[in-house]
């Protein structure tokens, strides 16, 4: 089995400019069909002293008026020296008890740039999975050869 033709992978928010203060949503996703998801943010920019934060919400509804914060483990950083720019954060949710999530980022004390968001759902109950719009091209190499 290979991976590439049983996850999705999908971006639920584009970058967004430095910024502090704030707590920025991604697209809400539908887990119907999939067992899990994992939300993947990658950061640009972090100045010294940012404090980024990750987490997920859910709701039974495809609604951001509803959606309430999972508890368990949020994923964090404290910058200490502008190390951060440009690192990988993720939250891995399996079996949500509800249809529809988000990620949220939440930026605080000093400016962060996120570059993207992507969901990644996993264990479709069909496959091989019909990749969204965001994937302009993929290729499987299964034992290739060498140029």
């Amino acid at each position: 089995m290979n991976l590439s033709k049983n996850v999705h992978f999908e971006v639920v928010m584009n970058t967004q400019a430095a910024g502090t203060g704030d707590t920025l949503s991604s697209d809400i996703i539908d887990m119907a069909g999939y067992d899990g998801v994992i939300f993947l943010a990658v950061t640009g920019a972090v100045l010294a002293t940012a404090v980024g934060t990750l987490t997920v919400q859910q709701d039974h509804l495809n609604g951001a008026g509803g959606m309430a914060t999972l508890s368990g483990d949020a994923v964090t950083f404290t910058d200490v020296a502008a190390e951060n720019s440009s690192k990988i954060l993720f939250i891995d949710v399996y079996r949500p008890t509800k249809r529809y999530l988000r990620a949220q980022f939440q930026r605080q004390t000093a400016n962060i740039e996120v570059d993207k968001i992507i969901a990644i759902r996993y264990c479709g109950s069909s496959g091989p999975v019909t990749q969204s719009a965001d994937v302009v091209d993929s290729a499987l190499m299964i034992s290739p050869a060498e140029l």
